[in-house]
């Protein structure tokens, strides 16, 4: 079961990068969406309001 999805930013040299993660119950580390894409971070915060919209509307 999903616990939270987030997004969050590394530096991969002298930049920054932006991922989007999600921590899932019975996992030891979050699992990284898009590892090989790396969307920016716009789309990302796209894709994280849709994410959190389905994971916490309130049931019918």
């Amino acid at each position: 079961m999903i616990q939270d999805i987030f997004i969050h930013e590394a530096f991969k040299g002298f930049e920054v990068r932006f991922y989007l993660a999600v921590v899932v119950e019975g996992e030891e580390e979050a699992v990284v969406v898009f590892p090989n894409v790396l969307p920016k971070r716009a789309i990302l915060e796209e894709v994280w309001r849709g994410a959190k919209a389905c994971l916490y509307e309130p049931q019918r």
